[in-house]
This record gives structure tokens, sequence and C-alpha cells, in this order.
């Protein structure tokens, strides 16, 4: 239940923000740059990723070949994410920096934002 829970919630999320990235893409990249000159900004989401990426890890651990294991593949990378924000500023900084500044990286992140989340609603709501 926990696994159409969060397939329900990552999926949703996914489809949202992939649409944020693809049709408010200017919008989206000013809001980023300020985030990412904010340092305070920036570790206070820093930390909230980090509760977000335990809350999702230590709920749906499941590793099976088949399509929750991609649930759990992203609760991990939520929380490596956000630890990776909190124990090194300075590369996430640049690596963000990086993202921002090459519009192509940011459509191709929101494609495959997209896929991933459609993948899951599938599951959700047909199969």
């Amino acid at each position: 239940m926990v696994t159409y829970f969060l397939a329900h919630v990552v999926g949703w999320y996914l489809v949202i923000f992939s649409g944020l990235l693809l049709f408010r893409n200017e919008q989206m990249r000013h809001i980023m740059t300020e985030i990412v000159t904010s340092r305070g900004l920036f570790f206070v989401l820093a930390i909230l990723t980090v509760i977000i990426g335990l809350l999702m890890v230590t709920s749906h651990n499941i590793w099976v070949m088949a399509w929750p294991v991609v649930i759990t593949l992203f609760s991990w990378l939520v929380l490596i994410s956000g630890l990776l924000r909190v124990f090194f500023p300075d590369t996430s900084l640049k690596m963000a920096q990086s993202f921002i500044a090459h519009p192509v990286r940011m459509n191709t992140a929101a494609v495959v934002f997209l896929l991933i989340g459609v993948y899951l609603l599938l599951h959700v709501f047909y199969w």
C-alpha cells in the first residue's frame, strides 16, 4: 500500500515539476538562480531534502526486480542529493549553477522526470 501511495505522490510531483521546467523554463531558471545565490535558503532546502529522503527510504526500501524499485531508487537519490548538499555545499552549488546555465540539460531532465512520473502514474491507475 505504501508503494502505491508513494508512486502516486512521486508520480504527480515529477509530472508537475517537469511541466514547470518545460513550459516555464525562464521563470524556473530565475527561481533556481535566486535559490543558488542564497546560501541560507540552499542549506534549509538541503535539510528538508534529507528529511524527505529519510522518510521515503525508511518507508519504502523495497529492492525487487519490478516497478516498485523505481520508487526505492528515487527515494535513495533524494536522500543522497540532500546529503551531498549538506556536506558538500560548494560542489552542489557549482553543479546547480552549471545545470541552470545550460537549458538543454534542464529540458533533458524535465523529459526524464516526465517519463518516470507518467510511468509511475500508469502503474497506480492502470496496471
